[in-house]
């Protein structure tokens, strides 16, 4: 089979797996990643072609997500699908070009992940949240020395994952976890994480 109609066919194939999303891809990552190769190949005119083009992908993606609120919540279905058929001819052109020749492999492994921002409301075009939610952990670690043993790095991991997510959750971690623990010395059964707490129960 032809290189070009084996990338299209493997695009349309990921791009019928965008619902639900299995893991949403970062876009600042993917174009700090560009503006790097930008700066050796400046004057190659298929780098430059396939830069120019996905920049305007991602700027027509952003402004259609900003335009949600005037449509009800929902993106146009129709628009999106015209930015994932622009990734896909992207990532199906036969570049000769090495370092377009890999963004097109990067689409064609990951494009349908890239608009994932527009189907869902709750999720953002760029993993810097979830980056910030780490960072105390980090803090935490570094400036106690690290952890002295494997299963204090384990214990340390699921306690911070756990009070960042009623934290996230609008719970007080301290509060929420000491009732879990009541809970569970009457009842031996492990409670569940609870729910999102409404805005007036915040």
């Amino acid at each position: 089979m032809h290189q070009s109609r084996w990338k299209l066919e493997t695009c349309l194939e990921n791009l019928q797996r965008t619902l639900p999303p299995d893991e949403p891809k970062c876009w600042p990552r993917l174009l700090r990643d560009v503006a790097s190769v930008d700066e050796n190949n400046a004057e190659d005119e298929q780098w430059k072609s396939s830069a120019k083009t996905l920049v305007r992908v991602y700027r027509d993606a952003k402004k259609l997500h900003s335009q949600r609120d005037t449509l009800a919540g929902k993106v146009d279905d129709r628009r999106v699908a015209l930015l994932q058929g622009r990734l896909v001819n992207l990532a199906s052109h036969d570049w000769t070009h090495a370092d377009a020749r890999r963004l097109s492999k990067r689409l064609v492994k990951y494009g349908n992940e890239f608009l994932t921002f527009l189907w869902h409301s709750d999720v953002a075009s760029e993993n810097n949240p979830g980056e910030r939610a780490i960072r105390p952990a980090v803090q935490i670690r570094k400036n106690s020395y690290r952890n002295r043993s494997d299963r204090g790095a384990l214990t340390q991991s699921v306690m911070m994952s756990i009070s960042r997510a009623l934290r996230l959750r609008g719970h007080q971690p301290l509060d929420t976890i000491l009732n879990a623990v009541a809970e569970y010395s009457i009842t031996r059964t492990r409670p569940p994480l609870p729910p999102k707490a409404t805005r007036q129960a915040q």
